[in-house]
């Protein structure tokens, strides 16, 4: 099992397709948040094909290449001789500190056991010089995979955060590896900016062409390595949750290498609870999984996020489409005309009125969708819950209100846009209504955690 996380290939709850098709509707991730043991470096995830071992550090340009495994001997353990040479003069050896007992936390690993890919194929850093050899060299490396417009990592990053400001100075080294999900995520100033919003001053390398995403054979967003001084990985762990055990290998590997923390003191308190649905025999009543507009997951990948049967052979064309009148949790609805394209679903005219819609009937207390916009650009939609304007108890930051009360969203940058946060996990139908042809939809992602806990 592992905490929820976008784009993963785990087995999926049993929903009903809305249309005939032989492929299955896609995996997501369980929202029960706990760790995963390490893939096997033999068998490669079914979400890309990827390297069949992990590669040595020294089979890997040395401008990126984690420090080549060394041999460390156990305390008190004198080095073997080199075969031929005479045995060292015995020496009174000095009395080493006591070394701290392995974590017994699922996704930890034994040292010399796996060494650590290279990342490699950064195309860029975007807070910081370029880092090279010499800046991991002793260091406790945490890689961590992310994208910014996955709600999943934008919840992690406060722990991210955290670990940041009180182990950078001992010895901890984070990377954010950026690995778009969308192709507006791989331009250097949509990531320089949301970087910049979202606070994080740690390392932040651009992944995309996923040359690092596939190498540590990353299945979802967010995804997190942890490697020790010596070169090899020592943790593993998929999607949100595990914080206390994380910070608990990363305060392990630290004392390990000799480094004093009694000074720090760690973070236990206990992860985030899903409030309902995870468990849910009813689909109706689970909580609603990540929807996709694009044609490249619902046709390409046979997602079937879309109920609207004409979409399956309308791929890339402009459509006018009829409302199908029942609603389904876990699917999109259309009205009106609209362009599927490889990964959004974009609006296709400019009306004078909100007559076209693009709507979702969702199971959760949290709504969230992902908007793109051309670069200098903006435009505003209506939405609307359950036939009115969203109530303000139940408004996410991103709404606003004009002065017929009508709830209102701006978009002027592609990111990810917080649509509905309310106390009670309950059903409910947004309709996102555009005017502007320039409107674009990419995906929607859902929460089930008290609002106190993000």
């Amino acid at each position: 099992m592992v905490g929820p996380a976008c784009g993963s290939e785990q087995a999926a709850t049993d929903i009903p397709s809305p249309v005939p098709t032989t492929a299955s509707v896609p995996p997501t991730s369980s929202p029960v948040p706990t760790h995963t043991p390490l893939p096997s470096p033999t068998t490669p995830p079914t979400a890309t094909p990827l390297p069949t071992a992990f590669p040595s550090p020294a089979a890997v340009p040395t401008s990126t290449v984690l420090p080549t495994p060394i041999p460390v001997p156990a305390p008190g353990v004198t080095p073997a001789t080199t075969p031929g040479e005479p045995s060292p003069t015995p020496t009174v050896l000095a009395v080493l500190p006591a070394a701290p007992t392995p974590p017994d936390i699922l996704g930890y690993v034994d040292v010399g056991q796996i060494p650590a890919p290279a990342p490699l194929g950064f195309d860029g850093w975007i807070n910081t010089e370029p880092l090279d050899v010499e800046d991991f060299r002793g260091k406790i490396v945490l890689l961590d995979f992310w994208t910014y417009t996955c709600v999943n990592c934008i919840r992690t990053l406060p722990y991210l955060k955290d670990w940041h400001h009180k182990y950078a100075d001992e010895g901890l080294l984070i990377i954010g590896v950026h690995t778009p999900e969308f192709e507006f995520e791989k331009l250097p100033e949509n990531v320089r900016a949301a970087t910049a919003d979202l606070g994080i001053e740690y390392p932040v390398a651009q992944d995309n062409d996923r040359v690092t995403f596939s190498t540590y054979r990353v299945q979802a967003w967010p995804t997190k390595y942890i490697m020790d001084g010596t070169g090899f990985v020592r943790y593993y762990h998929r999607g949100e949750g595990s914080y206390a055990d994380t910070e608990k290998i990363i305060r392990f590997l630290l004392e390990e290498a000799g480094h004093d923390l009694s000074h720090i003191e760690p973070n236990s308190d206990p992860d985030p609870q899903w409030l309902t649905g995870s468990r849910a025999t009813d689909p109706e009543e689970f909580i609603t999984r990540e929807l996709y507009g694009g044609t490249r997951r619902n046709i390409d990948f046979g997602g079937a996020y879309i109920a609207n049967e004409e979409y399956y052979d309308s791929a890339g064309e402009v459509r006018e489409y009829t409302d199908p009148g029942e609603r389904k949790n876990h699917f999109i609805f259309l009205q009106g005309h609209w362009l599927s394209e490889p990964e959004n679903l974009r609006h296709a005219r400019t009306t004078d009125d909100y007559q076209d819609y693009l709507g979702i009937k969702f199971y959760a207390n949290e709504v969230n969708a992902v908007l793109d916009v051309e670069p200098g650009s903006m435009y505003r939609f209506r939405i609307t819950m359950d036939g009115g304007p969203i109530p303000e108890q139940s408004a996410g930051p991103d709404i606003t209100y004009d002065a017929n009360g009508d709830s209102i969203v701006t978009v002027d940058t592609p990111r990810m846009y917080r649509l509905i946060r309310q106390q009670e996990v309950s059903a409910h139908e947004l309709l996102l209504m555009p005017k502007d042809e320039n409107f674009s939809l990419f995906s929607f992602t859902f929460g089930a955690y008290p609002m106190d806990d993000g």
